[in-house]
């Protein structure tokens, strides 16, 4: 296993490095180590190889620990803007309780087939302010 590290150009000068590798190895995706030589500069020693995959790994976590706020995000923003354009069509009749806002999506004349770029743009612009907004609240988002 070491040996075809080694034909890749990655180095073991550093006390411990064979060691490490026969420890991490079994236990890491070959092919995914692997990938990391490529983004590697003048340092090919095993040492900083197993870095950029902890760097991966640490960054794969926090971006899966942000997923489900921006799922809500997206969902909520999706909401607010389905209700208001109900709202618009249909303002008689929630005032006088014959529609609700709350059945919005189930109302096909609110859905268009063309949307407006200007629109989205809007959508997505405001969803971007909200994640701003909670990054100084939210511990996990930094």
């Amino acid at each position: 296993m070491i040996q075809r590290f080694v034909d890749a150009g990655i180095t073991f000068e550093e006390e411990g490095e064979v060691e490490l590798a026969l420890s991490i190895l079994p236990t890491i995706n070959n092919y995914r180590i692997s990938v990391y030589r490529l983004f590697m500069d003048e340092d090919k020693s095993f040492t900083r190889l197993n870095q950029l995959n902890d760097f991966d790994t640490k960054l794969r976590e926090l971006v899966s620990k942000m997923l489900p706020a921006i799922e809500n995000g997206i969902k909520a923003s999706l909401a607010y803007a389905v209700t208001k354009k109900y709202k618009e069509l249909n303002s008689e009749l929630i005032d006088s309780e014959e529609k609700y806002e709350a059945l919005a999506y189930m109302e096909h004349s609110i859905y268009k087939k063309d949307v407006k770029s200007e629109k989205i743009n809007i959508m997505r612009s405001g969803f971007a302010d909200l994640l701003t907004s909670k990054q100084e609240k939210d511990p996990v988002m930094y």
